[in-house]
């Protein structure tokens, strides 16, 4: 039972890994029996791997034909931007109350960092991909910073789904360095937060959330 589990959250990985990494096609359907033996594993593994990414939202199943990529609809993305400022902007005001700490000054640093590379990615005119792992080391910063593991798995169950819509959106005139500012806005509000911070640092990932939910919408 246990080398079942083994196996099935190897198969799990390795369709994540692959779809994260751009190696499936949106809209293509992909056969579970081919698949299974590029893998070299059996269906039974396979059926349970695809079965927790359709739970996960990264796959449709398609009865009796195989599956495709998850394409996200207008109600995903209302629903995935309210959950990320509920997150984030929690997140946000707790970092806010312990930026004086040390594992706080850490996190200020890193984020800070991750805008600094940023801003270097746009200005070099690197590739979509660059920037956003830039972007997204940000929020990921900001997330980890709550050491909740609940929050973190939450963050990470939707952050895949975004990929996809971000990477077209920064192809939209100006979104690469409208979406720096919005990070150096929310950076900005935190460390000018007082001591009992005010949503100043909520507001600004709000902005930012609010934002991307706009720009994904005008993409479907």
């Amino acid at each position: 039972m246990a080398d079942a589990r083994l196996l099935q959250d190897k198969v799990y990985r390795q369709l994540k890994d692959k779809i994260n990494g751009g190696e499936l096609s949106p809209g293509q359907i992909y056969s579970e029996t081919k698949l299974a033996s590029e893998l070299g594993v059996s269906r039974t593994p396979m059926k349970d791997a695809l079965r927790r990414l359709s739970q996960d939202r990264f796959i449709d199943i398609i009865p009796s034909k195989g599956f495709k990529l998850h394409e996200m609809t207008e109600d995903d993305i209302w629903n995935t931007y309210q959950t990320r400022m509920a997150i984030e902007g929690f997140c946000a005001l707790h970092l806010a109350q312990n930026k004086n700490t040390l594992e706080g000054k850490k996190a200020l640093k890193n984020m800070k960092r991750s805008i600094r590379d940023m801003q270097e990615s746009i200005e070099n005119g690197e590739t979509r991909e660059n920037v956003l792992e830039d972007d997204m080391r940000f929020h990921e910063i900001l997330v980890h910073f709550s050491q909740n593991r609940e929050l973190i798995d939450l963050y990470e169950s939707y952050n895949h789904r975004l990929n996809a819509i971000a990477m077209e959106s920064f192809e939209k005139e100006n979104r690469q360095s409208d979406a720096l500012t919005e990070h150096e806005a929310i950076y900005n509000a935190i460390v000018d937060a007082a001591e009992n911070p005010d949503m100043n640092a909520y507001q600004a990932v709000r902005s930012h959330m609010e934002a991307s939910r706009d720009i994904a919408l005008n993409l479907l």
